[in-house]
């Protein structure tokens, strides 16, 4: 009886084994088939800012139209990111000032903190930075209506608020200046040459605002190159807008010089904006879609694909505007009169936020959809909130008619209360630049 308790309690032995590698090969196959999958063209860039015509854009490879999508990618502690596809706001939205939501001024805050906690690292170089000069100077923007204008607004605004003079010259004497004054630069104008001159430029202290979807970027770029040289610099920091280009540059070993700053909210076409009560109701406007930037491969392929002027796009049928031209007339007047106002990411599906296309369109009263970002702190807030649709690049033209198809079925009393709604809430959320430092890196 023993030796039968024995071989019967082998042969179960051995069944369980053999189950137990069956379902692990299996599990492992599994887990190859999902890497694969996952496995996507990924976009290259040096540089891209289309409204500055800047030269010699680089695009080291350049993704096809039909792209897979899935990413993967480090979720701040505390914030969480949409798994699958982001959820399309179909409810509309009640009064803004009711609801219990962070501002963006508290999320700069927090992306800040994520970037640079207290006492660490990048929050001692910061302060070292900041503290050891009493002026700066502020790389000019080529055109006073360009992006970079506003930018550079908000820029201004932090470091005066916090006791920083600005130092007016059109260039920094290296040699003079030494210590005294802090240089800030555009990453993408710097790159192509220093607004510094004389031989301390890469040891006087220095801010690099990058501006530039770098998450991509080659390791044998002058964008790379010239953020090692920042970092490895004890008086030089980047101030980035984007954690999504912040974990490259962790990857890169760059981040403890870093810290994360949403400076491409701005405001330049803030003269533009209709009075209050002036918005257009979505059903009086002439136009379906408007869609502004630089017309990249990618967003070629997503024009002949579904905006084919010779009708055979799956949207040819809407009344889409979908074009380069940066005139600040042509683009207001376009939003102020579009149903939906579209974003479409230039190079590839893990950008990140484009928040200044965003900050062109928010108070128009449009419907805004956007290409769904890389970033991981604002998409939540802005989705849930701030009135923006996030779909993936293959989803953004069901997304569209879905969209159109809900205008022509709403009362007018539906969609004016979500349009005003929504307008309030960015009316309301402008981040305050003015004093931000402190709240992050303490007094001065």
């Amino acid at each position: 009886m023993s030796k039968l308790t024995t071989y019967i309690a082998l042969v179960v032995a051995f069944v369980t084994l053999f189950s137990f590698l069956s379902t692990f090969h299996s599990m492992k196959k599994l887990d190859l088939s999902i890497q694969l999958t996952a496995t996507a063209s990924s976009t290259s860039i040096e540089l891209d800012h289309d409204e500055n015509d800047v030269k010699g854009i680089i695009i080291q490879h350049e993704a096809e139209a039909e792209e897979v999508t899935t990413t993967t990618q480090v979720v701040p502690q505390g914030f969480t990111r949409f798994t699958t596809e982001p959820p399309i706001v179909d409810e509309l939205l009640p009064v803004a000032s009711s609801l219990p939501y962070p501002s963006l001024t508290e999320m700069a805050v927090r992306m800040a903190n994520y970037s640079t906690p207290l006492e660490s690292l990048s929050w001692e170089k910061n302060r070292k930075v900041l503290l050891g000069s009493n002026r700066f100077h502020l790389t000019k923007a080529k055109k006073r209506n360009d992006i970079f204008s506003s930018v550079t607004d908000n820029i201004v605004e932090l470091l005066t608020s916090y006791g920083l003079t600005q130092f007016v010259n059109d260039t920094v004497d290296s040699d003079i200046a030494n210590n005294d004054v802090i240089v800030v630069e555009n990453l993408c104008y710097s790159v192509r040459g220093n607004q510094c001159r004389g031989s301390k430029c890469n040891t006087i202290p220095r801010i690099v605002i990058q501006a530039e979807q770098v998450r991509n970027s080659k390791l044998t770029s002058p964008t790379y190159k010239y953020l090692i040289n920042c970092h490895e610099s004890p008086t030089c920091v980047v101030w980035d807008f984007s954690d999504s280009n912040f974990e490259w540059l962790k990857s890169i070993n760059v981040s403890e010089s870093c810290m994360l700053v949403p400076h491409m909210f701005h405001s330049r076409f803030k003269s533009f904006i209709p009075a209050e009560g002036g918005l257009v109701p979505i059903h009086n406007r002439s136009m379906d879609v408007a869609f502004f930037g630089l017309i990249t491969r990618r967003r070629y392929s997503f024009l002949e694909k579904h905006i084919d002027p010779k009708g055979n796009g799956t949207l040819s049928t809407f009344n889409i505007k979908f074009e380069k031209n940066m005139n600040v007339h042509t683009v207001t007047k376009a939003y102020a009169d579009s149903k939906i106002c579209l974003s479409v990411h230039s190079f590839s599906p893990d950008s990140a936020g484009e928040y200044h296309r965003l900050s062109e369109m928010n108070r128009f009263g449009c419907i805004m959809i956007m290409e769904s970002f890389g970033d991981t702190f604002l998409e939540d807030t802005l989705s849930r909130f701030g009135g923006v649709m996030f779909a993936a690049y293959n989803d953004l033209p069901g997304t569209i008619e879905r969209e159109l198809e809900k205008i022509n079925t709403s009362s007018f009393e539906e969609l004016n209360r979500h349009q005003i709604a929504v307008d309030k809430w960015w009316e309301e959320n402008e981040i305050q630049w003015n004093g931000l430092l402190e709240k992050i890196l303490g007094p001065r």
